[in-house]
């Protein structure tokens, strides 16, 4: 896709028509991730495939030497949710996470599976890493911004290289598409945003990831966020 703004069409309520290409869901194939390849996970951890348990279960670690689950949980959350889901009775659809771990099983280090003395290298930044993947960039009135990954449709989220900002395919940011959805459901407001109005809805990012720590160290090299 050229980088330059992408033009906009609106219908007669405002919002916008013709939409810039979808961007794909994932950016490695399993043999990426058997080579070692560092890899973006749902929760937004970094991490590369650590080992393979004989049951198959991918076990992966981060930079700072979490392991975590194919999904991105650590051990401590998974057992957390297992434990409150015995005693209410329900099942992992509750979780506010795309993660159905029911065990955190091989997720441990052990004096024959020990820490390793060498980690992962740390990424300069969320934006030079998703840059690495070479996830899809977009340039919507002037800003460059990288796809990030597990997200599709009305909530894919894009991150700017200028400010380290979350926006949407439309560059709209996630206080502006509140207010968006604020006039579309007839509240009051302003409705002349610029670029249109869009139907898009950005999740909100786990606060447990320093997600949002990553993003602002976008355009500091050499710093990287830690996990919370």
């Amino acid at each position: 896709m050229p980088l330059e703004d992408i033009p906009l069409e609106q219908d007669n309520q405002g919002l916008v028509k013709n939409k810039p290409e979808e961007p794909s869901l994932l950016y490695w194939s399993d043999a990426d991730v058997f080579a070692g390849k560092q890899i973006y996970m749902p929760t937004g951890r970094i991490a590369s495939l650590f080992r393979v348990e004989p049951d198959g279960r991918k076990i992966f670690i981060t930079p700072d030497g979490f392991l975590v689950c194919e999904h991105g949980e650590r051990p401590s959350t998974i057992l957390s949710w297992v434990s409150k889901e015995k005693e209410q009775g329900c099942g992992p659809e509750q979780r506010n996470s795309c993660c159905d771990c029911v065990n955190s099983d091989g997720m441990h280090f052990t004096k024959r599976k020990p820490k390793p003395s060498e980690l992962p290298p740390k990424p300069d930044s969320l934006y030079t890493f998703l840059e690495g993947l070479d996830t899809q960039k977009i340039c919507v009135d002037g800003r460059l911004a990288r796809h990030v990954p597990h997200t599709i449709g009305k909530k894919a989220m894009f991150l700017t290289q200028k400010g380290g900002n979350f926006t949407c395919l439309h560059a709209h940011t996630l206080s502006t598409l509140r207010k968006m959805r604020k006039v579309r459901m007839g509240g009051s407001g302003c409705i002349n945003f610029r670029g249109g109005m869009c139907d898009c809805e950005l999740d909100y990012l786990p606060q447990r990831t320093g997600l949002k720590m990553l993003s602002k160290l976008s355009m500091l090299p050499g710093k990287f966020g830690k996990e919370r």
